[in-house]
Protein backbone atom coordinates (compact mmCIF):
# COMPACT_ATOMS: atom_id res chain seq x y z
CA UNK A 1 0.00 0.00 0.00
CA UNK A 2 1.48 3.37 -1.03
CA UNK A 3 0.60 5.27 2.12
CA UNK A 4 2.05 8.69 2.77
CA UNK A 5 1.22 9.52 6.41
CA UNK A 6 2.20 13.17 6.08
CA UNK A 7 -0.29 13.83 3.29
CA UNK A 8 -3.62 12.90 4.90
CA UNK A 9 -5.48 14.59 7.76
CA UNK A 10 -6.75 11.58 9.65
CA UNK A 11 -8.01 11.44 13.21
CA UNK A 12 -4.56 10.55 14.50
CA UNK A 13 -2.99 13.47 12.65
CA UNK A 14 -5.65 15.83 13.99
CA UNK A 15 -4.94 14.76 17.55
CA UNK A 16 -1.23 15.32 16.98
CA UNK A 17 -1.92 18.79 15.56
CA UNK A 18 -4.07 19.58 18.60
CA UNK A 19 -1.29 18.50 20.94
CA UNK A 20 1.13 20.70 19.09
CA UNK A 21 -1.28 23.63 19.28
CA UNK A 22 -1.65 23.06 23.03
CA UNK A 23 2.11 23.07 23.42
CA UNK A 24 2.34 26.30 21.48
CA UNK A 25 -0.37 27.98 23.61
CA UNK A 26 1.42 26.91 26.78
CA UNK A 27 4.70 28.15 25.27
CA UNK A 28 6.30 24.76 25.91
CA UNK A 29 8.63 23.64 23.07
CA UNK A 30 8.34 20.12 21.74
CA UNK A 31 11.06 17.79 22.89
CA UNK A 32 13.09 15.71 20.50
CA UNK A 33 11.48 12.50 21.76
CA UNK A 34 7.99 13.87 21.08
CA UNK A 35 8.96 14.83 17.54
CA UNK A 36 10.59 11.50 16.77
CA UNK A 37 7.95 9.26 18.38
CA UNK A 38 4.88 10.36 16.48
CA UNK A 39 2.56 7.47 15.76
CA UNK A 40 2.08 7.99 12.03
CA UNK A 41 5.79 7.95 11.25
CA UNK A 42 6.10 4.48 12.78
CA UNK A 43 3.06 2.85 11.15
CA UNK A 44 5.18 1.55 8.27
CA UNK A 45 7.54 -0.13 10.74
CA UNK A 46 4.77 -2.17 12.38
CA UNK A 47 4.01 -5.81 11.47
CA UNK A 48 1.18 -6.58 9.09
CA UNK A 49 -1.40 -7.43 11.79
CA UNK A 50 -0.87 -4.14 13.61
CA UNK A 51 -0.96 -2.31 10.31
CA UNK A 52 -4.42 -3.78 9.68
CA UNK A 53 -5.59 -2.70 13.13
CA UNK A 54 -4.31 0.83 12.65
CA UNK A 55 -5.86 0.91 9.19
CA UNK A 56 -9.24 0.05 10.77
CA UNK A 57 -8.85 3.07 13.06
CA UNK A 58 -8.47 5.46 10.13
CA UNK A 59 -11.50 7.43 9.00
CA UNK A 60 -13.24 6.69 5.73
CA UNK A 61 -12.02 9.89 3.99
CA UNK A 62 -8.38 8.99 4.62
CA UNK A 63 -8.90 5.47 3.32
CA UNK A 64 -10.50 6.81 0.14
CA UNK A 65 -7.69 9.32 -0.34
CA UNK A 66 -5.13 6.56 0.08
CA UNK A 67 -6.84 4.40 -2.54
CA UNK A 68 -7.19 7.31 -4.96
CA UNK A 69 -3.55 8.18 -4.47
CA UNK A 70 -2.60 4.61 -5.30
CA UNK A 71 -4.94 4.50 -8.32
CA UNK A 72 -4.90 8.08 -9.68
CA UNK A 73 -7.00 7.28 -12.75
CA UNK A 74 -10.03 7.27 -10.36
CA UNK A 75 -9.43 10.85 -9.18
CA UNK A 76 -11.64 13.79 -10.08
CA UNK A 77 -10.76 17.44 -9.73
CA UNK A 78 -7.56 19.50 -9.96
CA UNK A 79 -5.47 16.59 -8.61
CA UNK A 80 -6.28 14.52 -11.71
CA UNK A 81 -3.63 14.81 -14.38
CA UNK A 82 -4.47 15.84 -17.92
CA UNK A 83 -4.51 13.55 -20.93
CA UNK A 84 -0.93 14.50 -21.84
CA UNK A 85 0.29 13.72 -18.31
CA UNK A 86 1.52 10.47 -16.84
CA UNK A 87 -1.99 8.99 -16.47
CA UNK A 88 -3.08 9.51 -20.03
CA UNK A 89 -6.52 8.27 -20.97
CA UNK A 90 -5.22 6.16 -23.85
CA UNK A 91 -2.18 4.33 -22.41
CA UNK A 92 -2.25 3.95 -18.61
CA UNK A 93 -5.94 4.20 -17.74
CA UNK A 94 -7.18 0.58 -17.49
CA UNK A 95 -10.82 1.66 -17.71
CA UNK A 96 -10.06 3.14 -21.12
CA UNK A 97 -7.90 0.44 -22.69
CA UNK A 98 -8.80 -2.77 -20.76
CA UNK A 99 -12.61 -2.63 -20.76
CA UNK A 100 -15.09 -2.67 -23.59
CA UNK A 101 -18.25 -0.55 -23.71
CA UNK A 102 -20.38 -3.41 -22.41
CA UNK A 103 -17.97 -4.05 -19.51
CA UNK A 104 -18.02 -0.36 -18.58
CA UNK A 105 -21.81 -0.48 -18.46
CA UNK A 106 -21.62 -3.55 -16.18
CA UNK A 107 -19.16 -1.71 -13.94
CA UNK A 108 -21.52 1.28 -13.81
CA UNK A 109 -24.42 -0.99 -12.84
CA UNK A 110 -22.45 -2.92 -10.19
CA UNK A 111 -21.00 0.13 -8.46
CA UNK A 112 -23.66 2.80 -8.87
CA UNK A 113 -27.10 1.48 -9.81
CA UNK A 114 -27.44 -1.73 -7.82
CA UNK A 115 -26.34 -0.32 -4.40
CA UNK A 116 -28.84 2.58 -4.66
CA UNK A 117 -31.68 1.45 -6.93
CA UNK A 118 -33.84 -1.59 -7.64
CA UNK A 119 -34.60 -2.89 -11.09
CA UNK A 120 -38.23 -3.76 -11.88
CA UNK A 121 -38.47 -6.52 -14.47
CA UNK A 122 -42.06 -5.66 -15.36
CA UNK A 123 -41.49 -1.96 -16.06
CA UNK A 124 -37.81 -2.47 -16.98
CA UNK A 125 -36.85 0.62 -15.00
CA UNK A 126 -34.77 1.45 -11.96
CA UNK A 127 -36.68 2.63 -8.87
CA UNK A 128 -35.18 4.57 -5.97
CA UNK A 129 -36.56 2.34 -3.20
CA UNK A 130 -33.23 2.19 -1.42
CA UNK A 131 -33.31 5.93 -0.75
CA UNK A 132 -36.88 5.65 0.53
CA UNK A 133 -36.04 2.78 2.91
CA UNK A 134 -33.21 4.63 4.63
CA UNK A 135 -33.94 7.25 7.29
CA UNK A 136 -31.11 9.42 6.01
CA UNK A 137 -33.07 10.66 2.99
CA UNK A 138 -36.59 11.51 4.20
CA UNK A 139 -39.14 12.94 1.84
CA UNK A 140 -40.47 16.47 2.46
CA UNK A 141 -43.90 17.76 1.56
CA UNK A 142 -45.62 21.17 1.32
CA UNK A 143 -49.16 22.30 0.62
CA UNK A 144 -49.68 25.35 -1.55
CA UNK A 145 -51.61 26.70 -4.50
CA UNK A 146 -49.74 26.97 -7.78
CA UNK A 147 -50.35 28.65 -11.09
CA UNK A 148 -51.67 25.35 -12.46
CA UNK A 149 -54.70 25.57 -10.15
CA UNK A 150 -55.44 29.13 -11.32
CA UNK A 151 -58.24 30.23 -11.79
CA UNK A 152 -60.71 27.39 -11.46
CA UNK A 153 -58.83 25.41 -8.81
CA UNK A 154 -59.00 28.04 -6.10
CA UNK A 155 -62.28 26.63 -4.75
CA UNK A 156 -60.78 23.23 -4.04
CA UNK A 157 -58.58 22.11 -1.19
CA UNK A 158 -54.96 23.14 -1.01
CA UNK A 159 -52.88 20.52 -2.90
CA UNK A 160 -50.03 18.75 -1.15
CA UNK A 161 -46.70 18.25 -2.89
CA UNK A 162 -44.00 15.82 -1.88
CA UNK A 163 -40.31 16.35 -2.69
CA UNK A 164 -37.46 13.89 -2.51
CA UNK A 165 -34.23 14.62 -0.69
CA UNK A 166 -31.78 16.90 -2.65
CA UNK A 167 -29.10 14.18 -2.61
CA UNK A 168 -31.56 11.72 -4.11
CA UNK A 169 -32.56 14.33 -6.69
CA UNK A 170 -28.95 14.85 -7.76
CA UNK A 171 -28.33 11.11 -8.02
CA UNK A 172 -31.56 10.63 -9.99
CA UNK A 173 -30.59 13.45 -12.29
CA UNK A 174 -27.22 11.85 -12.97
CA UNK A 175 -28.85 8.44 -13.53
CA UNK A 176 -31.38 9.85 -16.01
CA UNK A 177 -28.69 11.76 -17.92
CA UNK A 178 -26.84 8.55 -18.78
CA UNK A 179 -28.41 6.03 -21.10
CA UNK A 180 -27.14 2.60 -22.04
CA UNK A 181 -28.12 -0.55 -23.88
CA UNK A 182 -26.64 -4.00 -24.41
CA UNK A 183 -23.80 -2.76 -26.58
CA UNK A 184 -22.74 0.20 -24.43
CA UNK A 185 -23.55 3.77 -23.44
CA UNK A 186 -25.84 5.86 -25.59
CA UNK A 187 -24.90 9.18 -27.10
CA UNK A 188 -25.77 12.20 -25.01
CA UNK A 189 -25.31 15.91 -25.53
CA UNK A 190 -23.45 16.38 -22.21
CA UNK A 191 -20.87 13.63 -22.75
CA UNK A 192 -19.07 12.95 -26.01
CA UNK A 193 -18.36 9.44 -27.25
CA UNK A 194 -14.65 9.81 -26.58
CA UNK A 195 -15.33 10.30 -22.85
CA UNK A 196 -17.64 7.34 -22.21
CA UNK A 197 -14.89 5.62 -20.23
CA UNK A 198 -15.13 8.44 -17.64
CA UNK A 199 -18.74 7.68 -16.67
CA UNK A 200 -17.81 5.16 -13.92
CA UNK A 201 -15.32 7.68 -12.55
CA UNK A 202 -17.97 10.42 -12.54
CA UNK A 203 -20.33 8.09 -10.71
CA UNK A 204 -17.61 7.44 -8.15
CA UNK A 205 -17.05 11.19 -7.80
CA UNK A 206 -20.69 11.59 -6.65
CA UNK A 207 -19.92 9.31 -3.71
CA UNK A 208 -16.50 10.73 -2.82
CA UNK A 209 -16.97 14.49 -3.39
CA UNK A 210 -20.64 15.19 -2.54
CA UNK A 211 -20.99 17.18 0.68
CA UNK A 212 -24.51 17.19 2.19
CA UNK A 213 -23.41 19.14 5.30
CA UNK A 214 -24.56 16.13 7.32
CA UNK A 215 -22.06 13.73 8.89
CA UNK A 216 -24.30 10.69 8.63
CA UNK A 217 -25.17 11.26 4.96
CA UNK A 218 -21.53 11.98 4.09
CA UNK A 219 -20.42 8.80 5.87
CA UNK A 220 -23.10 6.78 4.04
CA UNK A 221 -21.97 8.15 0.67
CA UNK A 222 -18.26 7.67 1.44
CA UNK A 223 -18.95 4.10 2.49
CA UNK A 224 -20.71 3.44 -0.80
CA UNK A 225 -17.83 5.10 -2.64
CA UNK A 226 -15.28 3.02 -0.74
CA UNK A 227 -17.13 -0.17 -1.69
CA UNK A 228 -17.44 1.10 -5.28
CA UNK A 229 -13.64 1.53 -5.48
CA UNK A 230 -13.11 -2.03 -4.34
CA UNK A 231 -15.71 -3.26 -6.83
CA UNK A 232 -13.87 -1.39 -9.61
CA UNK A 233 -10.53 -2.85 -8.59
CA UNK A 234 -11.98 -6.35 -8.22
CA UNK A 235 -13.56 -6.08 -11.66
CA UNK A 236 -10.55 -4.52 -13.39
CA UNK A 237 -7.65 -6.60 -12.03
CA UNK A 238 -8.51 -9.81 -13.93
CA UNK A 239 -9.19 -7.71 -17.02
CA UNK A 240 -5.75 -6.13 -16.69
CA UNK A 241 -4.18 -9.58 -16.40
CA UNK A 242 -6.12 -10.75 -19.46
CA UNK A 243 -5.07 -7.64 -21.35
CA UNK A 244 -1.41 -8.15 -20.41
CA UNK A 245 -1.58 -11.80 -21.43
CA UNK A 246 -3.28 -10.79 -24.66
CA UNK A 247 -0.66 -8.14 -25.32
CA UNK A 248 2.12 -10.60 -24.57
CA UNK A 249 0.54 -13.16 -26.91
CA UNK A 250 0.13 -10.52 -29.59
CA UNK A 251 3.74 -9.47 -29.13
CA UNK A 252 4.92 -13.08 -29.34
CA UNK A 253 2.81 -13.58 -32.47
CA UNK A 254 4.22 -10.40 -33.95
CA UNK A 255 7.76 -11.54 -33.15
CA UNK A 256 7.09 -14.96 -34.67
CA UNK A 257 5.52 -13.37 -37.74
CA UNK A 258 8.49 -11.04 -37.97
CA UNK A 259 10.91 -13.97 -37.75
CA UNK A 260 8.92 -15.88 -40.35
CA UNK A 261 8.92 -12.87 -42.64
CA UNK A 262 12.66 -12.50 -42.21
CA UNK A 263 13.16 -16.19 -42.98
CA UNK A 264 10.96 -15.89 -46.06
CA UNK A 265 12.93 -12.83 -47.15
CA UNK A 266 16.20 -14.71 -46.61
CA UNK A 267 14.92 -17.66 -48.62
CA UNK A 268 13.73 -15.38 -51.42
CA UNK A 269 17.09 -13.59 -51.44
CA UNK A 270 18.94 -16.92 -51.52
CA UNK A 271 16.80 -18.15 -54.40
CA UNK A 272 17.30 -14.89 -56.27
CA UNK A 273 21.06 -15.03 -55.72
CA UNK A 274 21.14 -18.63 -56.95
CA UNK A 275 19.16 -17.68 -60.05
CA UNK A 276 21.51 -14.78 -60.72
CA UNK A 277 24.54 -17.03 -60.37
CA UNK A 278 23.04 -19.57 -62.80
CA UNK A 279 22.26 -16.79 -65.26
CA UNK A 280 25.78 -15.39 -65.04
CA UNK A 281 27.34 -18.83 -65.57
CA UNK A 282 25.10 -19.45 -68.60
CA UNK A 283 25.91 -16.01 -70.02
CA UNK A 284 29.65 -16.64 -69.58
CA UNK A 285 29.33 -20.00 -71.34
CA UNK A 286 27.41 -18.42 -74.21
CA UNK A 287 30.03 -15.67 -74.54
CA UNK A 288 32.85 -18.22 -74.57
CA UNK A 289 31.08 -20.23 -77.30
CA UNK A 290 30.45 -17.10 -79.31
CA UNK A 291 34.06 -16.03 -78.94
CA UNK A 292 35.28 -19.44 -80.03
CA UNK A 293 32.96 -19.32 -83.05
CA UNK A 294 34.22 -15.86 -83.96
CA UNK A 295 37.80 -17.11 -83.75
CA UNK A 296 37.07 -19.99 -86.12
CA UNK A 297 35.19 -17.81 -88.58
CA UNK A 298 37.58 -14.87 -88.64
CA UNK A 299 40.86 -16.79 -88.28
CA UNK A 300 42.43 -15.65 -91.65
CA UNK A 301 41.42 -12.08 -91.03
CA UNK A 302 42.97 -12.27 -87.57
CA UNK A 303 46.23 -13.59 -89.04
CA UNK A 304 46.31 -10.74 -91.55
CA UNK A 305 45.65 -8.26 -88.79
CA UNK A 306 48.51 -9.75 -86.76
CA UNK A 307 50.89 -9.45 -89.73
CA UNK A 308 49.82 -5.88 -90.38
CA UNK A 309 50.34 -5.01 -86.75
CA UNK A 310 53.80 -6.64 -86.84
CA UNK A 311 54.80 -4.73 -90.02
CA UNK A 312 53.51 -1.51 -88.58
CA UNK A 313 55.50 -2.12 -85.44
CA UNK A 314 58.69 -2.77 -87.42
CA UNK A 315 58.21 0.35 -89.54
CA UNK A 316 57.58 2.41 -86.47
CA UNK A 317 60.77 0.99 -84.90
CA UNK A 318 62.84 1.85 -88.00
CA UNK A 319 61.42 5.37 -88.09
CA UNK A 320 62.20 5.75 -84.47
CA UNK A 321 65.84 4.65 -85.04
CA UNK A 322 66.25 7.08 -87.96
CA UNK A 323 64.78 9.91 -85.93
CA UNK A 324 67.09 9.05 -83.04
CA UNK A 325 70.19 9.15 -85.33
CA UNK A 326 69.16 12.48 -86.82
CA UNK A 327 68.55 13.91 -83.41
CA UNK A 328 72.01 12.68 -82.30
CA UNK A 329 73.67 14.33 -85.30
CA UNK A 330 71.89 17.59 -84.68
CA UNK A 331 72.90 17.44 -81.07
CA UNK A 332 76.60 16.94 -82.02
CA UNK A 333 76.51 19.85 -84.50
CA UNK A 334 74.90 22.10 -81.92
CA UNK A 335 77.54 21.07 -79.36
CA UNK A 336 80.39 21.91 -81.76
CA UNK A 337 78.91 25.29 -82.62
CA UNK A 338 78.43 26.08 -78.97
CA UNK A 339 82.11 25.11 -78.26
CA UNK A 340 83.34 27.39 -81.06
CA UNK A 341 81.26 30.26 -79.81
CA UNK A 342 82.59 29.68 -76.33
CA UNK A 343 86.23 29.76 -77.54
CA UNK A 344 85.67 33.01 -79.47
CA UNK A 345 84.03 34.60 -76.47
CA UNK A 346 86.93 33.46 -74.25
CA UNK A 347 89.54 34.98 -76.61
CA UNK A 348 87.68 38.28 -76.75
CA UNK A 349 87.39 38.37 -73.00
CA UNK A 350 91.18 37.68 -72.63
CA UNK A 351 92.00 40.52 -75.02
CA UNK A 352 89.77 42.89 -73.14
CA UNK A 353 91.36 41.81 -69.87
CA UNK A 354 94.90 42.49 -71.22
CA UNK A 355 93.94 45.91 -72.45
CA UNK A 356 92.36 46.78 -69.16
CA UNK A 357 95.47 45.53 -67.29
CA UNK A 358 97.79 47.71 -69.44
CA UNK A 359 95.66 50.77 -68.87
CA UNK A 360 95.57 50.14 -65.16
CA UNK A 361 99.42 49.74 -65.07
CA UNK A 362 99.87 53.02 -66.91
CA UNK A 363 97.55 54.80 -64.52
CA UNK A 364 99.41 53.27 -61.58
CA UNK A 365 102.81 54.46 -62.89
CA UNK A 366 101.48 57.97 -63.43
CA UNK A 367 100.06 58.10 -59.94
CA UNK A 368 103.38 56.77 -58.47
CA UNK A 369 105.39 59.49 -60.25
CA UNK A 370 103.04 62.21 -59.04
CA UNK A 371 103.26 60.90 -55.49
CA UNK A 372 107.11 60.83 -55.65
CA UNK A 373 107.16 64.43 -56.88
CA UNK A 374 104.84 65.50 -54.09
CA UNK A 375 107.03 63.68 -51.55
CA UNK A 376 110.19 65.45 -52.78
CA UNK A 377 108.49 68.83 -52.62
CA UNK A 378 107.25 68.12 -49.13
CA UNK A 379 110.72 66.99 -48.01
CA UNK A 380 112.31 70.18 -49.37
CA UNK A 381 109.74 72.33 -47.57
CA UNK A 382 110.44 70.47 -44.32
CA UNK A 383 114.20 71.03 -44.69
CA UNK A 384 113.65 74.73 -45.29
CA UNK A 385 111.39 74.99 -42.26
CA UNK A 386 113.93 73.16 -40.09
CA UNK A 387 116.80 75.46 -41.16
CA UNK A 388 114.70 78.52 -40.47
CA UNK A 389 113.79 77.23 -37.00
CA UNK A 390 117.47 76.41 -36.28
CA UNK A 391 118.56 79.90 -37.24
CA UNK A 392 115.92 81.56 -35.06
CA UNK A 393 116.90 79.39 -32.11
CA UNK A 394 120.60 80.36 -32.50
CA UNK A 395 119.66 84.05 -32.68
CA UNK A 396 117.66 83.81 -29.49
CA UNK A 397 120.52 82.06 -27.67
CA UNK A 398 122.99 84.75 -28.71
CA UNK A 399 120.67 87.50 -27.49
CA UNK A 400 120.33 85.82 -24.14
CA UNK A 401 124.15 85.47 -23.75
CA UNK A 402 124.69 89.09 -24.61
CA UNK A 403 122.15 90.16 -22.05
CA UNK A 404 123.84 87.97 -19.39
CA UNK A 405 127.23 89.46 -20.21
CA UNK A 406 125.79 92.95 -19.91
CA UNK A 407 124.31 92.21 -16.54
CA UNK A 408 127.52 90.69 -15.20
CA UNK A 409 129.50 93.81 -15.98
Amino acid sequence: MNYNPLKYKSLIQRTIDKNRANHLTLELPLTREQKDKELIEYITLLPNELKRLTYQLLDIDTKIDMLLDKYPYLKVGPTRLEANGHWSEDKTNPIAYCLSEKERVDLYKIGFLKPLYQYDNTTRKWSSNVFADTKLFPRSGISCYSTKSFPNGLRGNCPVRSYVHPIQAEFDKFRRSIGYNKSGFKTHYTISRNHYHLIPVLALALFTTTDAYDININYYLRKKGFNYIYEILRYIEPKIKERKERDNRAQLRWQRDQERRELVKMRIQDEQSKKLRVKRIEEERILKRQFAGFKIRFKPTLLLLKKRTRDQAKEQAKQAKVQAKEQAKQAKVQAKEQAKQAKVQAKEQAKQAKVQAKEQAKQANVQAKEQAKQAKVHAKELEKFETILHKEVLKNNLKKRKQLIVKNK
